[in-house]
């Protein structure tokens, strides 16, 4: 997954970090364009950053404006990242402003969907505890889906991704943002 349009994918952090204001509390969902959006946030002011995902908690863990809360439970093994142990949903006592969510698909019928049902279970929590969910995915996963879904279309307010698609209006009136690199 790491090497599948790694260029979109950086370029896709790079404008999703964009939206963090220093002072934000925000959750980056494990995944390969959230760990480019970590990248990007470094260098930001009172900035709380929740996430399960190991890679993304290395990037951040020695950034002096960034307070790091890093979810446990137990490892996925091939995800780099943990999901909640029974009755160890952290998330259930935090309040967000911003989840930065990675799909496998999303579509407007299935909503925001992953290969995994314990994930997506984990991923249920968190958008639940956040004030703006906010998609970030390359646009070979629009119009996709996956085994199990996360998010239905209507809790999600924004996706970042590289390019518009043809059936962009159409999202649009399903009331979520678009925002591309170019944007």
């Amino acid at each position: 997954r790491e090497s599948l349009h790694i260029d979109a994918k950086a370029r896709i952090g790079a404008r999703a970090a964009q939206l963090v204001e220093d002072g934000d509390i925000i959750v980056l969902d494990t995944g390969t364009t959230t760990l480019h959006i970590a990248h990007h946030l470094r260098d930001r002011k009172n900035l709380t950053v929740i996430t399960n995902d190991f890679a993304i908690a290395r990037v951040l863990e020695e950034a002096s404006g960034v307070q790091l809360v890093l979810l446990g439970g137990m490892v996925k093994k091939g995800y780099h990242c943990v999901i909640p142990a029974a009755g160890g949903q952290m998330m259930d006592h935090l309040n967000v402003d911003k989840a930065f969510m990675a799909v496998n698909g999303i579509s407007l019928k299935q909503g925001a969907c992953v290969a995994d049902i314990m994930l997506a279970e984990s991923k249920r929590t968190i958008i639940e505890h956040a004030s703006q969910v906010i998609v970030v995915c390359d646009s070979s996963k629009l119009g996709n889906t996956s085994l199990a879904q996360f998010a239905r279309c209507d809790q999600v307010d924004m996706l970042v991704m590289d390019t518009l698609p043809e059936d962009a209006e159409i999202w649009q009136q399903a009331g979520i943002a678009l925002v591309t690199i170019e944007s």
